[in-house]
């Protein structure tokens, strides 16, 4: 059955009608007017000047009107005027319209369409003369209208009328002609005064219907949607009895209803042919729509007056395009002819902007199969009063008691299901069916909580073209949404939000079936609940959702008692109807069995199948199965069974019954354990499976036909049983419930433990067999799995059904089974043979992420009784943990990144390494074992500076320098969606507007965060797609020291160390002003993981404990006991404790409650831990210090368990446990670095040894003429190495037993060196000879507190800067002695000294400032103050001074950008230059200047002074701030000092023949290959995948340009025998 929905999906355009009463003659015939036109209009008395008219056309009680002119006694109109036959003139009346006062009546003329029509010219044109209305006239002439006039023997084009109609649904233009109109109906109608009110126009109709409900009861096809439509028409009714206005062209629209159908009842004879009924069916579904329309303006008490402020408004032409259907359904019946007539629905208002089909919606997480099948519904006749009910609740404008949600409850079996299916059926041919989802246990995998809300809006998508338009926008602006698992989100933006954009006539039903069986996440299936039991009220009232479950407990507890839900409960309907639907359907279905009638006379079986049904439908469709389709038996003998048997009755005798039929097993029988063996497996897979799928699943013992031999005669239990392709699944939850409880089966019970243990063999077996290398036929290593064409395809035809299952389940199966020495035996093979094969398989089918927790329960499994899985599962885990995100990236890198990165004695690289010769081979710099140190996070060109974890786990949000927010995996470190900025336009001028702390609301779908870009802000972003909720709100002067959500994410708070603010979760206004909760001061603040306490940290070692009550926040409690400061705090999962540190060593924690401490604290001789954590079990804390170490405390033993080391260069400032107890993710904000450390503290595993390497940042010069490298080493540091640049080996001589371990070092052109102390305190100046070793006396006094030191060129002067800010150049002499030759003053001015530069003539000093200011110092002057500043030479802090061109220009680097000033005239040379970084930059520059080294955060790059080009690819490497950059070796190297404790030397020519890849393969893949900031080797921008780099080895790596590593043993790679891109699979040797 078609229909035309406007606002809904279909555009195709109605054919046109025709045999429409040609011989009715022109009275009887729809005319349509066009192509209007006035002639010498008269002016109006009124502002005669410029005028403007319309022209309004009546006939009997209908009006329409043109639009406006514009200005002219000549006008013309456009637009189409149609009218219905009928009797009565046509009368024609032109109007002035008046922008002040009413408009006026100027012409009017009445003339009979039969006159009309014979004055038509051949184009159909019509000329009418017209009157004035008063005797006045302005001209000779009389004015005149023209018009063309046509008839519509087809009633010309439905589809443009229907346009038409929808397009005024909007538009109702308002009028101020009132009195003008009713002038000129009063003059020119001749419509009756006598009316009757419009209850006694509807009440024949209404009779009508009834009487038409009635003759087609026993007509399937149209019976359900008559008694629709008389409830629809009823409704009707019952608004107009309470109205007493009238409109003429509703009673006319009436009128047409009430003649088609006194037409129908005269005709009866018509229903014998069946396309006659698929238009009566037609019918009563035009005839609800035109009720829903109708009650739809009715309500609305303007509709009624719309003849006042809007003659001919579109809801009369809508009136009239329902006219025009009933007339052509009517002629259509009259003249017995098969037509294609559509019906008219209109189910939305509000007209959107049409967007396109840009977007594609296909892709969206879609459950297209959840929806209603007809053939599972009731049978006709049966249910009808329920379903009857359900029709009056969906179609009623007010439902019993307004509930927009009507739940069906019942027991399994009882028939609500088929209700469901029955009422979608009913109402999705009117396309008033939005949606329907029906759950299904043994699919809960797939029909999941969190797909419900995206399919339904998917469905109304397809349904209505304005939803889709408006979810097209949605979507296009928050693309996530596709597939965000938010049951949350998908309501509010995929179906709250376009149903309240919309305004809608008449019902939208949802149906969502069999709740109880949702699948998904525990969580997810709550806040579906939730969603229904409190929020669907917010929908507009027109949605209705039919809801049908079990009556479960905790369904029942969120549903009962709610105002916006009705509840029909099975057990409640009536026991006679119910009996009298059970007798209908065993009539139906079993009455054609004759045989019965010689025992069993006129049917007498049926009362008694009625009476053993119980009234359960699920009972009666189970017997009628086994009747009908019992092997090996007639369906009388069946049936014979049924009547006969007493002990049948109840659904769980009839499930009993009916296996003993068909297999009749003994307990001694050998069949019984096959019966079980299957079924088990059928109830225990995680999801259906086909019979050959569950064939290869079977038992040890069990052949291959044993699942068909069992499963093919269970058709009346079972679906999928003779088709090959369907997964075999019980028809019913009943018969499943059944066969778990041996209380119930008995004999046929289904254990679920064996059936597990059982799976769990099968699984392995079939992994063992059929997981291969390079399973999908992968092209090339150099590609990501989301670049090779046609993978799913590749995947689907090489990894069977039972394949798939086995990879992705078999832990599962594990887990539920006990220890075995067979499953053993079956895992000792898996680890030996197959582990890599199935991590190869996970990342084709996208599901590596699985792969950790599966190999964690394998070892859980083992535990004690096999120690080499146990061992083996746990070093598997580290090696899933490390190298995860790689593999998922591209599977073949399993074995040819990950295999050769692994450290020597992982087990997994001892069972597979020489199994795969071909790859590369890490020479040096291999782990020997596996560090704790599994991953870490950067953030490329912006330093991350702040971070939160998730509720969950799952996500880390990282803040940056740069004002941008980005979300990671956190079990695979890859970002999840661009980064967002804190500005929606990425408009911020100079980006400095940092973010660093941010917090997840407790449901992780939004995030809060701080800022700072003068004040500090508050603002929230939705997680999914990073917009904007609210903010910038509550701008604090002080700095923020946390935010967190309070009161269930409702609140947002921030706290400073003395103040706390507080702002609306939805809205971001302030719930109160900004308050100070103490005037002492203090080093921080922490909230509370719920939001109810804040801990304020004093610098007096005392912390305040403030509870929220009531928005007041009152001081609960001091906690007393540290007796120096406390620098941090953190707040156990629970709230119930506090832990604390102090710089008196001790790490305390508190009693919430008592405020009393607990247990001995903790000693530790860090005296500046900055982070503070509790496990989730709160059995252990975390700690980072100040030195970047991090430790972990056992609570109760009071002691450290080890410590984590390596991977932060300094403060930790954030540390975590991870939700399972298995990480601790960490951050440094000076590192910019967020590590993800292995937290297993199992005895037994020797291989995760919990300290690192310490990180040691050498000091470091470079000799004048760049051939040597001087640098401390982390051994001894007051010892200094040698290096030779052009080689990159240690020379033999050294510097040893300095008088100060440096923290400066200068050289001069005489091999001088100047050494100088640690900052803040002093210990010294000296100058140390470079050949000899030999020192100088102390340059300075003991009381000249030096942080900064520079030497000149020659060796004569060196510089150096206090902590005053004053400026020293001294006079070295050849003794030793030195003079200062200048002292500047103290410039209280400037902000701290950055960098130093000494002119090469020695004339003058510049000096760069934290304040981005430089400034001159001529030494020749006496004066202190006679420095000359360059002021705003960068917008913050200078980095670098440096003199160049024998110092006649000085470069002057800063936040991103290089700016150039001549020395003498100290004017600017050049446009700063900007280098594309997004940090200081470090800069330095070749011999004779013309080359420009920069360094900005990890990234070097070299660039041609005068064409400011960059001339080489950017160098990549250092894992950290790079210090100091420098050419050397005649300007042919880069030489690099970084925090990450290396001296990297690098290659700027890779064709010199002294580089050390001498071999041709190695040195071109070193060419085009690069080191990106995702850690991936690959040839630009990301693709041509050559080989992924571990943490442990990135920063290490010698690779592209980088010559040598000076520092630690560099990772060195030798690339002669890897096999790489498409000849990746010779990495494996030959089977």
């Amino acid at each position: 059955m078609e229909s035309k929905t406007f606002g809904g999906e279909s555009r195709d355009r109605p054919p046109k009608l025709g045999g429409l009463h040609s011989n009715i003659g022109h009275i009887g015939r729809m005319f349509k007017i066009w192509d209007v036109k006035g002639q010498g209009m008269p002016k109006s008395n009124i502002l005669a000047r410029s005028q403007r008219f319309y022209v309004i056309f009546s006939r009997n009680d209908q009006l329409k009107q043109t639009d406006i002119s514009k200005k002219g006694v000549n006008p013309s109109w456009s637009g189409n005027i149609s009218l219905l036959p009928g009797p009565g003139p046509l009368i024609v009346a032109v109007y002035a319209r008046h922008s002040v006062g009413k408009d006026e009546l100027v012409a009017i003329a009445e003339e009979t369409i039969e006159s009309l029509c014979s004055r038509r010219d051949e184009h159909g044109t019509v000329i009418i003369s017209l009157s004035r209305p008063d005797s006045t006239s302005n001209g000779p002439n009389h004015p005149t209208v023209s018009f063309r006039l046509t008839f519509d023997d087809h009633i010309a084009d439905l589809d443009e009328t229907q346009k038409s109609a929808e397009q005024s649904v909007t538009r109702l233009i308002p009028s101020r002609h009132t009195s003008a109109a009713e002038d000129a109906l009063a003059q020119g109608s001749t419509m009756a005064s006598n009316v009757k009110p419009m209850a006694d126009v509807i009440t024949p109709l209404l009779s009508k219907v009834d009487n038409f409900v009635k003759m087609v009861d026993s007509i399937a096809e149209l019976h359900p949607y008559a008694k629709v439509a008389w409830g629809v028409v009823s409704s009707v009714y019952k608004i107009f009895q309470a109205q007493k206005q009238r409109d003429a062209n509703i009673a006319l629209l009436f009128e047409s209803m009430d003649d088609t159908y006194n037409f129908i009842l005269e005709s009866r004879e018509v229903f014998q042919v069946k396309s006659h009924i698929a238009i009566a069916a037609r019918l009563v579904q035009q005839t609800s729509e035109c009720g829903y329309f109708i009650m739809h303006y009715a309500k609305d008490e303007k509709f009624w007056h719309r003849t006042a402020n809007n003659l001919f408004g579109g809801v009369d032409d809508q009136i009239t395009a329902f006219q025009s259907s009933f007339f052509s359904l009517r002629a259509a019946l009259q003249e017995r002819a098969t037509i294609n007539t559509e019906v008219l629905i209109i189910q939305t208002v509000t007209l959107l902007q049409d967007f396109g089909d840009d977007v594609n919606l296909n892709d969206m997480n879609y459950a297209g199969d959840a929806g209603f099948l007809p053939e599972k519904g009731c049978l006709p006749g049966t249910r009808t009063a329920v379903i009857d009910r359900i029709s009056e609740w969906v179609t009623s404008p007010n439902p019993s008691g307004g509930a927009s949600l009507l739940w069906l409850k019942g027991f399994a079996g009882s028939g609500k299901s088929a209700i469901a299916h029955t009422s979608a059926h009913l109402f999705s041919p009117s396309r008033r069916l939005g949606s329907s989802f029906i759950f299904d246990a043994s699919r809960a995998s797939e029909r999941r909580a969190e797909i419900v809300f995206r399919t339904i809006s998917r469905d109304l998508a397809g349904v209505n073209r304005q939803w889709k338009t408006c979810l097209t926008k949605i979507i296009r602006e928050n693309p996530d949404l596709r597939h965000t698992s938010s049951v949350r989100r998908q309501f509010e933006h995929l179906l709250l939000a376009p149903a309240l954009q919309l305004e809608f006539i008449g019902p939208i039903l949802i149906v969502i079936d069999a709740l109880d069986e949702c699948g998904g996440a525990l969580e997810a299936k709550r806040e579906l609940l939730a969603i229904l039991a409190t929020r669907i009220s917010e929908l507009p009232s027109n949605f209705r959702i039919l809801l049908t479950s079990r009556p479960e407990r905790d369904i029942e507890e969120a549903l009962s008692g709610k105002d916006h839900i009705a509840v029909v409960d099975m057990q409640e309907l009536d026991e006679t109807a119910a009996d009298n639907d059970l007798t209908t359907y065993y009539k139906t279905r079993l009455g054609h069995l004759t045989d019965m009638e010689n025992v069993w006379p006129n049917q007498s079986w049926i009362p008694i199948l009625v009476r053993r049904s119980e009234r359960l439908f699920q009972w009666a469709f189970t017997a009628c199965e086994f009747v009908l389709y019992a092997p090996g038996r007639e369906a009388s003998e069946s049936l014979e069974m049924l009547v006969s048997s007493s002990r049948l009755d109840g659904i769980d005798n009839l499930y009993s019954g009916i296996l003993h039929n068909i297999f009749g097993f003994t307990e001694e029988d050998q069949r019984l354990s096959r019966f079980r063996s299957v079924l088990g497996r059928v109830l225990t897979v995680r999801e259906p499976l086909t019979v050959s799928a569950l064939s290869k699943l079977h038992g040890e013992h069990e052949g291959a036909g044993a699942v068909k031999s069992i499963v093919r005669f269970m058709g009346s239990l079972l679906s999928g049983v003779s088709d090959e392709e369907s997964p075999v699944q019980t028809l019913h939850t009943s018969f499943r419930d059944y066969l778990k409880d041996s209380r119930r089966s008995k004999l046929y019970h289904i254990s679920e433990s064996s059936s597990e243990v059982e799976l769990a063999h099968s699984a392995l077996r079939i992994m063992n067999a059929e997981l291969v290398f390079n399973i999908c036929d992968f092209p090339s290593s150099q590609l990501a799995n989301v670049d090779v064409q046609n993978l799913d395809d590749r995947v689907r035809r090489r990894i069977s059904l039972a394949l798939l299952y086995s990879i992705r389940f078999w832990s599962g199966h594990l887990s539920a089974s006990t220890f075995s020495d067979t499953l053993a035996e079956l895992l000792h093979t898996f680890i030996h043979g197959r582990f890599l094969f199935w991590l190869e398989a996970l990342s084709l089918i996208k599901q590596i992420d699985t792969a950790s927790a599966a190999v964690r329960i394998m070892a859980k499994w083992a535990s004690d009784r096999d120690a080499k899985i146990r061992l083996f599962g746990q070093d598997a885990a580290k090696f899933i943990a490390v190298f995860g995100g790689a593999i998922a990236h591209s599977a073949p890198h399993v074995y040819i990144s990950a295999l050769p990165f692994s450290p020597r004695k992982s087990l997994v690289a001892k069972y597979y390494s020489e199994q795969y010769p071909r790859t590369l081979v890490v020479e040096t710099g291999r782990q020997p074992a596996w560090t704790s140190l599994e991953k870490s996070i950067s953030s490329g060109t912006e330093k991350i500076r702040g971070v939160a974890v998730s509720r969950n786990g799952k996500k880390i949000a990282s803040g940056t320098w740069g004002g941008t927010i980005q979300i990671w995996n956190s079990e695979t470190t890859e970002a999840i969606g661009p980064p967002w900025s804190v500005y929606e336009d990425d408009a911020d001028p100079d980006g400095r507007a940092l973010i660093d702390r941010l917090a997840f609301s407790p449901d992780d779908k939004r995030i809060a965060f701080t800022y700072c870009h003068g004040d500090t802000a508050i603002c929230l972003k939705d997680v999914q797609t990073g917009r904007t909720v609210w903010g910038p709100s509550g701008l604090h002067t002080h700095q923020v020291w946390n935010v967190g959500f309070a009161i269930g994410g409702s609140h947002v708070l921030s706290v400073t160390a003395n103040e706390v603010g507080c702002w609306d979760g939805e809205t971001g206004k302030e719930r109160y002003p900004i308050k100070q909760l103490t005037e002492r001061h203090g080093h921080g603040s922490e909230i509370s993981p719920d939001g109810r306490y804040i801990v304020s940290l004093l610098q007096d070692g005392v912390i305040l404990l403030w509870e929220d009550v009531e928005d007041q926040w009152q001081l609960k409690c001091e906690f007393q006991g540290h007796t120096e400061w406390v620098l941090s705090a953190a707040f156990s999962p629970d709230c119930s404790r506090l832990v604390t540190a102090g710089g008196d060593h001790t790490i305390r924690i508190w009693d919430i409650a008592t405020g009393q401490g607990l247990g001995t604290p903790l000693e530790t001789t860090d005296d500046s831990i900055y982070s503070l954590s509790f496990s989730p079990n709160m059995t252990r804390v975390v700690s980072g210090g100040g030195d970047g170490i991090i430790r972990i405390w056992d609570v109760d033993a009071g002691e450290e368990l080890g410590a984590l080391k390596g991977g932060h260069t300094s403060l930790v400032d954030h540390v975590w446990f991870s939700h399972d107890h298995h990480h601790i993710i960490s951050m440094n904000h000076v590192d910019g670095v967020i590590c993800i450390w292995d937290a297993s503290f199992d005895n037994q595993l020797e291989s995760l040894p919990l300290e690192q390497r310490d990180r040691y940042a050498p000091v470091m010069a470079l000799s004048a003429d760049g051939e040597l490298i001087y640098s401390t080493t982390h051994r001894k540091e007051t010892d200094l190495q040698i290096w030779e640049v052009s080689t990159g080996d240690l020379s033999s001589r050294s510097i040893e037993n300095l008088p100060i371990a440096p923290s400066f070092i200068s050289v001069s052109n005489n091999s001088k060196l100047l050494i100088s102390g640690g900052y803040f305190h002093s210990e010294g100046i000296y100058i140390v000879d470079a050949d000899t070793g030999a020192s100088s006396k102390p340059l300075t006094s003991a009381d000249e507190i030096v942080f900064f030191s520079v030497l000149s060129d020659d060796g004569q002067f060196f510089a150096s800067a206090s902590v005053e800010r004053t400026i020293c150049l001294w006079n070295v002499q050849p003794d030793g002695v030195t003079n200062s030759v200048f002292r500047s003053g103290s410039d209280e001015s400037q902000s701290s000294i950055i960098s130093i530069a000494i002119a090469p003539d020695n004339t003058s000093v510049a000096v760069g400032y934290g304040s981005g200011n430089v400034r001159f110092w001529v030494v020749e002057s006496q004066d202190p103050d006679n420095g000359s500043v360059l002021e705003n030479c960068h917008s913050s802090s200078v980095s670098d001074v440096k003199f160049i061109k024998q110092g006649d220009r000085l470069a002057v680097s800063g936040y991103r950008t290089v700016r150039f000033w001549d020395a003498k005239t100290r004017l600017s040379i050049g446009e700063p230059w900007s280098v594309d970084d997004q940090d200081s930059i470090r800069v330095g520059f070749s011999s004779d200047s013309k080359l420009m080294v920069t360094a900005a955060q990890k990234t070097i790059r070299v660039w041609d002074v005068d064409s400011r080009q960059l001339l080489y690819e950017p160098f990549e490497g250092h894992s950290d701030w790079i210090r100091s950059v420098h050419f050397a070796h005649k300007d042919t190297r880069i030489v690099s000092s970084c925090s990450d404790g290396t001296i990297r030397i690098w290659v700027l020519d890779l064709d010199e023949s002294d580089v050390p890849e001498t071999k041709a393969k190695n040195a071109e893949l070193r060419r085009r290959h690069l080191l990106n900031i995702d850690a991936w080797v690959s040839s630009g921008n990301g693709c041509g995948l050559l080989f992924w780099v571990p943490p442990f080895n990135r920063d290490r790596l010698l690779w592209g340009r980088c010559h040598t590593i000076i520092g630690d043993e560099p990772t060195t790679l030798n690339l002669d025998y890897f096999e790489h891109g498409e000849s990746w699979t010779r990495c494996r040797l030959p089977r």
